[in-house]
């Protein structure tokens, strides 16, 4: 036993989400400045969705969203036909109420994605005695990859057009420039072109407290093909600052 425990410290600490006394690690890599863990965690604190890799030396995070997998589901997911395979920043390390944000990282689309499938999202944590509210602002990738619809939840949608801009299989930087004030407004950049400009956003309650999610979130209402349809999503270099 004792042999045991040693050779067990000297095995190094991973952040790549394993499993060591039911505890899930972050996810995290040295050209992030932010950490993520599994968002569906009542059903699986580290699952198989979530991979780490290698290129040319540089580790990136990947997604991958087999159809029909509820590993990352919510409770109401079951009920109303979601499905989704996410990771996102923990409670504790959650968005500053009344301030300016900028998040860049790169995303690489493994495969090509026929329908609708959301790929980054900033959410809340509607705990304890806050209100439940409306996601602030959620990315959705349609149109055979040609439009980013960027849905505000509590002012209108708006549909960026991103035709040419994303090819599958290769790196594309993202930059989203957004608020949390009450009335605020999302900035978003696409291969350094600024395709949505000053969309108004809002968040309701001063008792907010959100955070950073990605992976893919599938609602199979909206669109057949999802229930069929397999997606790889990397990503790499993820960055927040707080500019304000």
């Amino acid at each position: 036993m004792k042999i045991l425990l040693a050779l067990l410290l000297l095995i190094p600490s991973l952040s790549w989400g394993l499993t060591f006394n039911n505890e899930t690690h972050f996810y995290s890599d040295s050209d992030w400045n932010i950490e993520f863990i599994p968002a569906g965690q009542h059903t699986n604190k580290n699952p198989k969705y979530v991979t780490f890799h290698y290129e040319n030396d540089d580790k990136f995070i990947r997604i991958t969203h087999i159809p029909g997998d509820m590993t990352g589901a919510t409770k109401s997911d079951f009920k109303n036909g979601r499905e989704r395979s996410e990771i996102r920043t923990p409670v504790d390390n959650g968005l500053i109420r009344n301030s300016e944000y900028s998040l860049s990282l790169k995303v690489r689309f493994k495969t090509f994605v026929k329908g609708k499938i959301y790929f980054m999202q900033v959410h809340n944590n509607d705990k304890g005695s806050c209100p439940k509210q409306k996601v602030p602002i959620k990315i959705k990738l349609i149109d055979g990859m040609n439009t980013i619809y960027i849905s505000p939840r509590n002012a209108n949608p708006y549909y960026a057009d991103a035709k040419g801009l994303i090819k599958v299989n290769k790196w594309n930087k993202v930059r989203m420039d957004f608020t949390t004030y009450k009335q605020g407004k999302i900035n978003f950049y696409l291969n350094d072109v600024h395709i949505a400009k000053d969309i108004p956003m809002t968040v309701e309650h001063e008792c907010a407290r959100m955070k950073i999610k990605i992976g893919v979130y599938k609602e199979l209402s909206q669109d057949k093909h999802n229930k069929n349809e397999k997606n790889i999503i990397d990503y790499d270099d993820i960055i927040l600052k707080k500019n304000k």
